[in-house]
């Protein structure tokens, strides 16, 4: 059994782990695709593929282990989660990251918890505390902030792009409203 102090270590460890993992994978996705000089390395659909079957390799012990824990009536929720939580979101930031930069489609992907508030409230009588309201307002204000303030969509030839992720954040919230 871990000590008081060890679990603060290992809470902290597992925090930037998982900080430095999905914070770099904005980045790995656009340095999967691009090669320095711009010419393309691999198809946006070559990408959305190789992070699905990495993920799928590194999740198949546990789904082996559980599967036959998983009750049947559970199962559609798990193809839900599947689709909007992996599948398609993994598509959509590919390509949404042909045009944009690594740090404006991880500004878009902090969208997730407006929407999460939003669709948790709308479709699932989500309550939810004024604290909470009020932390993914200032949240959704400071991304706003710096997408508008930096001119970071408004230098793109079409909205197209940035709205391909911003729907894939979208695809995150219905997976986590689940």
């Amino acid at each position: 059994m871990l000590q008081e102090g060890q679990k603060k270590v290992l809470a902290w460890f597992i925090f930037i782990a998982l900080a430095i993992t999905w914070g770099s994978s904005f980045i790995l996705m656009k340095k999967s695709m691009f090669a320095a000089d711009g010419a393309l390395l691999l198809s946006p659909v070559e990408v959305a593929l190789l992070r699905l079957v990495l993920a799928m390799f590194t999740l198949l012990p546990v789904f082996i282990f559980y599967i036959r824990k998983i009750p049947k009536s559970l199962w559609k929720y798990l193809v839900v989660v599947g689709i909007f939580g992996n599948g398609l979101p993994a598509f959509l930031f590919t390509f949404g990251q042909t045009q944009v930069s690594s740090s404006l489609a991880g500004i878009l992907n902090s969208t997730v918890p407006l929407f999460t508030l939003l669709l948790g409230g709308l479709f699932f009588g989500l309550k939810t505390k004024n604290h909470n309201r009020v932390g993914v307002l200032i949240g959704f204000i400071g991304t706003t902030i710096i997408i508008l303030g930096g001119r970071m969509v408004l230098q793109y030839n079409s909205l197209f792009y940035p709205f391909l992720i911003t729907v894939a954040t979208l695809c995150y919230a219905i997976s986590l409203t689940q």
